[in-house]
């Protein structure tokens, strides 16, 4: 038998050291002052150390061809009038967004 330890990652991934609004979903937690993508070290949601997710690499190829096939394919916006979504989130063993409404079109249809 040995000792359990465990990371608290819900910790790192909210610290406001690490992260500009760290309680809501906010894209610009990623940006630098340019605008641009930046990787930021604190971002570990496949854990970390020996016990990181061996799934990761096939998790974010997924992500990435699915994501890319609705963009090139489809147009979002939302429902006229709608109000904008909530961004905080609903907490449980992971952040999850509230439900919320979007419309689809085809690229193919729209101008």
């Amino acid at each position: 038998m040995g000792t359990e330890i465990l990371s608290n990652l819900t910790a790192i991934m909210a610290d406001q050291e690490h992260w500009k609004h760290p309680n809501t979903f906010n894209p610009e937690n990623f940006l630098d002052e340019k605008g641009q993508f930046c990787k930021n070290d604190y971002f570990l949601p496949f854990s970390l150390g020996p016990r990181v997710c061996l799934g990761e690499f096939l998790a974010k190829t997924e992500l990435f061809i699915i994501f890319t096939s609705l963009i090139q394919r489809l147009k979002f916006s939302w429902p006229p009038g709608a109000p904008s979504p909530n961004m905080d989130g609903v907490v449980g063993v992971v952040c999850s967004p509230f439900p919320f409404n979007t419309v689809c079109h085809s690229r193919e249809t729209t101008n």
